[in-house]
C-alpha cells in the first residue's frame, strides 16, 4: 500500500507537505491523484498576499518508476485570483517544473542516463517512462554542451534535422579519427558557417591539419578561408556515391534506347542492382522467369547486363576500379590513383 510518507520519501518531499493521495492501478501502471496541503505565498504578478482560492486544475506529470511500476501523477493545483491585479495564477510544487508535464525525477533520470555516450533516446526514454521525443525535448531543455575543441583532422558533414531546429539541414563538426562530435550548428549555410568558425580563434584553426568533406561547395569555400593551413579533402564515401549515380545514370540512358519487354529492357531494370556490387563467379544459381526460366546466377547476369552497351561496361569497370583502388592504395599511393582516374578519358567521355 501507498502511503503519504513512503510518497513523500520518493519524490524528496516532506509528508507535510501532501494533503491527500488517491492510488488507482491500471494495466499501464499507477494512477496516483495528489492534493498538496495549502500554504501561504503571494501574487507572482503584483507580489501581492491577498489573493483567493479560484478553482482546482488537474495537471497531469509523467514519472519514473515507482515501486518498479510506471506510474503517472495527477496533481491537483489550486488556482487562485488575486485581489489587487485581479489576476490568476497556480500555486507552486515540489513536484515538477512549471508547465512541464514530466516530474524533477524524471528529468534527473534522462539526463543521468544521457551520460552514456551509447545509450540510444529510445532506451532513455523507456527507463524514465517518456517517449524519445520527450528525452530529447529535456536534454536540450537542460543541458547546454560546450564546443570541443578542434581536432588535427575533422570532418564537416550535414544531418537532416527538421524537426530539431528551424533550418532542414544541420551542420556536424566531429573529429574524424574518434568519431567524437565537435560541435553541431543549427544552419549549413555558407553565411552561418562563416559566422560560426570566425569566432574561433585562429591560433586554433591553424593547427587543423586536413578538414574532411563532402562535395557540398560551401563547405569547400568556408573550410578554405578558415582553415587556411588545412588540406581539404572528400570523403571517399562521397566520391563512390557520386560515381555510383554516374554509373545510374548511364544505365537509365542506356535502357531508355530498349523497349518495355525486351530482354535488354528487363536485365536494365530487374537486375540493376547488381552494378554496384561484386558477384562470386560460381555462385548458386536460380531460375529467372523473365529469361524464359533460364538458371543463371548472379554473376552471369551482370555479364549479360555489361554486354548491353560498351558505356555500361565502361562506367562499370571505372566504378569498380575506384572502390577496389580506394580499399587497397595507401596514402603515398593516393596521388597516383587519383591521376590515373582523371586521365581516363574513356570513363570521362561517358
Amino acid at each position: 500500500m501507498i502511503t503519504i510518507t513512503s510518497l513523500a520519501n520518493f519524490l524528496s518531499m516532506e509528508a507535510k507537505e501532501i494533503a491527500e493521495i488517491a492510488t488507482v492501478t491500471t494495466e499501464n501502471g499507477n494512477l496516483i491523484t495528489i492534493t498538496l496541503k495549502k500554504k501561504e505565498g503571494f501574487c507572482p504578478h503584483c507580489h501581492s498576499s491577498r489573493y483567493v482560492f479560484k478553482e482546482y486544475r488537474n495537471r497531469q506529470i509523467k514519472h519514473a518508476l515507482f515501486i518498479n511500476v510506471p506510474t503517472t501523477f495527477i496533481l491537483r493545483n489550486r488556482r487562485y485570483r488575486c485581489l489587487e491585479c485581479n489576476k490568476t495564477f497556480i500555486e507552486s510544487n515540489a513536484l515538477a517544473p512549471k508547465k512541464s508535464r514530466v516530474s524533477y525525477q524524471t528529468i534527473q533520470t534522462v539526463l543521468e542516463s544521457a551520460k552514456a555516450y551509447n545509450a540510444t533516446w529510445k532506451e532513455i526514454g523507456k527507463k524514465a517512462h517518456v517517449s524519445d521525443v520527450t528525452a530529447i525535448n529535456i536534454f536540450d531543455r537542460y543541458v547546454n554542451l560546450p564546443r570541443g575543441k578542434m581536432a588535427n583532422v575533422i570532418s564537416i558533414d550535414e544531418c537532416y534535422n527538421k524537426h530539431q531546429f528551424n533550418k532542414p539541414y544541420s551542420c556536424i563538426l566531429f573529429d574524424f579519427l574518434t568519431s567524437k562530435i565537435i560541435d553541431v550548428i543549427e544552419d549549413r549555410s555558407k553565411l552561418n558557417l562563416g559566422r560560426y568558425l570566425s569566432k574561433i580563434s585562429r591560433e586554433e584553426r591553424v593547427n587543423v591539419q586536413f578538414v574532411v568533406i563532402d562535395m557540398w561547395e560551401p563547405y569547400l569555400d568556408v573550410a578554405g578561408i578558415y582553415f587556411p593551413k588545412a588540406v581539404i579533402a572528400i570523403d571517399s564515401f562521397h566520391v563512390l556515391k557520386e560515381m555510383g549515380f554516374a554509373l545510374d545514370k548511364t544505365r537509365r540512358r542506356v535502357m531508355s534506347g530498349y523497349e518495355k519487354g525486351s530482354e535488354a529492357y528487363y536485365l536494365l531494370k530487374k537486375w540493376n542492382h547488381l552494378l554496384f556490387h561484386e558477384q562470386k563467379v560460381w555462385g548458386e544459381k536460380t531460375k529467372i522467369r523473365g529469361l524464359g526460366n533460364r538458371w543463371y546466377n548472379e554473376y552471369q547476369l551482370k555479364q549479360k547486363i555489361l554486354e548491353i552497351h560498351p558505356d555500361l561496361k565502361t562506367a562499370h569497370e571505372f566504378y569498380l576500379l575506384y572502390k577496389r583502388s580506394n580499399q587497397l592504395t595507401n596514402f603515398a599511393g593516393a596521388e597516383a590513383m587519383i591521376e590515373t582516374f582523371i586521365n581516363h578519358k574513356a570513363a570521362v567521355k561517358v
